[in-house]
């Protein structure tokens, strides 16, 4: 009797300390959070401001509802290239999948890309479109 008496103690104290959930990917903490990431992890490579010159990367300002492999003066690998021909537009979770893992979906696809592979979580990639989006809003509301 001692033992189901401290079991559902145990277990009441457990469910009343639940932690506190993260913070959802359109909230601004996800997006700030994503900033930073982007700022750490692909600034090196890409621009993301309005006009920006290319770099190893394309800029993705308003990469969201883009056309895949779009930037005028960025030479794309064959998959983008491809997506592009069949008139692919970036979404969040298009952008999700080729962040998560570039080279298997090129090479799905039977192609190849020039991004390097990248190691990010599930929450990362969250973050990252949450900020991504932003940009697209704002490139939208200056339209």
């Amino acid at each position: 009797m001692i033992r189901v008496s401290f079991r559902l103690t145990l277990l009441s104290l457990l469910l009343a300390s639940k932690p506190t959930e993260a913070p959802s990917a359109a909230s601004p903490q996800a997006q700030e959070s994503g900033q930073v990431l982007f700022e750490q992890r692909c600034a090196s490579c890409h621009a993301a401001q309005p006009g920006a010159e290319e770099e190893w990367g394309p800029n993705l300002y308003g990469v969201l509802d883009r056309p895949v492999g779009s930037a005028v003066d960025y030479r794309y690998g064959s998959y983008l290239q491809s997506e592009n021909a069949a008139g692919a537009l970036w979404t969040e979770e298009s952008l999700g999948a080729w962040l998560a893992d570039s080279k298997a979906v090129a090479k799905a696809a039977g192609r190849r890309t020039k991004m390097p592979e990248q190691d990010v979580s599930e929450a990362e990639l969250l973050r990252l479109t949450a900020y991504l989006a932003t940009l697209g809003d704002a490139l939208v509301a200056a339209q």
